[in-house]
C-alpha cells in the first residue's frame, strides 16, 4: 500500500475501549483524560496520514496478518489497526501492559462505521465524537 491518506474507521470495541479509559483517567483527573484525548487525537491524525508506519509486531506475534500498532504517546495505550484500500480500521485501543493477545480476541466482529472529527470544544467529560452519517 501507498500509505496516501484513507479514512479512518472505528470498530464499536475501540469506542468502548476509549470511553473505559476515559472513564479511568477521570479517576485520576480531568486534565488527564483532557491529555489521553489529546494523545490519541494525534495518533488517529498520524495512523490518517501514515497508516504504513504503525508496528507490525503484533501481526507476527499473533498470526494476523495485516494488523498495525501505533502507540499513544505519553500514556500506555495502543492503537491497532488494519489498512485496507479504501480506509484505515481502527480495531482496538488497549492497555500496552495488558494480556493483548486474549484482548484482541474480545469481540472481534464489532464495528461501527465511525470516523474522526476536529476535535470539540472542551468540557468536563472529554470525548471523540462520532461522525455524521454519510
Amino acid at each position: 500500500m501507498d500509505g496516501s491518506a484513507r479514512p479512518l474507521v472505528r470498530r464499536q470495541q475501540a469506542d468502548r475501549d476509549i470511553e473505559d479509559t476515559i472513564d479511568h483517567c477521570l479517576t485520576v483527573s480531568a486534565k488527564v483524560a483532557m491529555g489521553f484525548v489529546d494523545a490519541l487525537e494525534r495518533a488517529f491524525t498520524h495512523i490518517g496520514r501514515a497508516p504504513d508506519t504503525g508496528s507490525p509486531h503484533w501481526a507476527h506475534a499473533l498470526d494476523v496478518a495485516g494488523l498495525r500498532s501505533w502507540r499513544c504517546s505519553g500514556y500506555p495505550q495502543v492503537v491497532f489497526y488494519f489498512v485496507f484500500n479504501d480506509r484505515t480500521e481502527i480495531w482496538r485501543v488497549l492497555h500496552g501492559r495488558r494480556d493483548i493477545p486474549s484482548w484482541l480476541d474480545d469481540d472481534p466482529q464489532a464495528g461501527s462505521h465511525l470516523t474522526i472529527n476536529e476535535p470539540g470544544p472542551s468540557s468536563a467529560r472529554p470525548r471523540l465524537r462520532p461522525a455524521a452519517a454519510p
